[in-house]
Formats: C-alpha cells, structure tokens, sequence
C-alpha cells in the first residue's frame, strides 16, 4: 500500500509562519509615549534684578497653564488676576507691603470702637505683573495698641527653578498684625494660607490680622 506524503512547500510555510510569530514573541515592546499633560505646568524662581521693595518672582510655563494672582484678606480673595501662559512663557511678578501712616483723625467702625480698637495700623499692599497693571489695596486695621504687633513674610524663593504644585494657593507675600497684651512668641507662619501662630489661645476680642499674596497654577 502507497502512504501519501504532503507536498514539502505546505511544511516550508507551516515552519516559515511558526518561526515569525516566535520572533515577534521574542521584541522588547515599543517604549510608552508619556502623557502630554505629565510634569509640572509651571516653576518658578526668584528674580535676578530685585530693585525696589518687597518680593519679585519669575514663572515660566512648562505647559499652558494660567496662572491667577489675588490677595487674600482674611478670608476674602481681592485683587484677582489671571495670565495664561504657553510653554516656555515668563511673567515676572512683584509684590510689596509698605506701613501705611493712616490719618489721625480717621474715626474706627462702630464695631470695633465698642471693643476698644480705636487706633488704625495697616500696610499698603501692592503687586503687578510684568511691571504692569499695578494693583494696590490698602489694608487698615483698628486695633487696641498704638504700636501693634506686625510682622512681613516672603516667600523663601530660591535663584534657580522650582516647580509649582498644581491647583493649589502658593504664598508670596504676608503681612500679620495683632494686639494680644503679651506678643511674645507669636510668629507669622507663610502656611496655606498664612496665619499668626500663638503659645497662648489669643482672646475673643484680640486682633490676629492676617493678609497675603498668594499665585495658584493649572493646566489648561
């Protein structure tokens, strides 16, 4: 009896094909393509021609991001500005708190005259933006003492590039005034947002004043 063979070509092909898929097993897969939204969308760092008062700060973008500027009084956000940046943008940001001599005469809020605050204290409180769109507010508060406790605070920002978290308030700037009886040992913490730290428990009727500039960046 005759056994039949399979032509060899159809076993050339079987082996041929065998042999591919094999060697495709055998590649390093292609390296993943990182996201475009990976890394910081900005840093910053401290400006190299520092002339005049207060503080001034470089950002530049890494990604577009904007970036917004505002005041922070107490609780309350004033002063807001936003720059929307590309990467590889700067924008140069300065801010300032000068004491400010208020008039004697000026009479204290009724509120604040019943608790015996009858002495006005404060800062002028400046920023800009690329040395543009100056943005002032001044900052006067009633106090019991005609020589409250005051304190100014910037940010430690070093020469060279640090990243800027995402979507959360950086402080810049920060002024701090209180008239507690005993002041020693308070200290004005540049936290987020900035606050006067106290050994003691200040009192209902104690002034703990605190205003600051703060930038906040996001993508976009």
């Amino acid at each position: 009896m005759r056994t039949r063979r399979r032509p060899p070509v159809a076993l050339g092909l079987a082996a041929l094909a065998i042999g591919l898929l094999a060697a495709g097993c055998g590649q390093d897969a292609p390296p993943a393509t990182p996201p475009l939204d990976a890394g910081p969308p900005a840093r910053w760092r401290r400006a190299v021609d520092t002339g005049g008062e207060g503080l001034s700060v470089v950002v530049e973008a890494m990604r577009p991001c904007r970036v917004t500027i505002a005041w922070r009084i107490e609780a309350a956000i004033e002063g807001r500005r936003s720059v929307d940046l590309s990467p590889g943008d700067a924008a140069r940001i300065s801010a300032a708190a000068i004491p400010l001599k208020t008039p004697p005469a000026l009479p204290p809020p009724e509120a604040d005259r019943t608790k015996g605050r009858t002495r006005a204290a404060g800062f002028l409180l400046r920023y800009s933006v690329d040395e543009e769109g100056d943005q002032s507010r001044r900052d006067i508060v009633w106090t019991r003492d005609k020589e409250p406790w005051t304190r100014v605070a910037a940010a430690e920002v070093p020469p060279t590039w640090l990243d800027l978290p995402t979507k959360a308030e950086v402080p810049v700037l920060a002024v701090g005034l209180s008239d507690m009886p005993d002041p020693s040992g308070l200290r004005l913490d540049l936290s987020s947002p900035p606050r006067i730290f106290s050994p003691r428990p200040p009192s209902p009727d104690d002034v703990m004043h605190v205003a600051s500039l703060f930038l906040e960046v996001e993508p976009r």
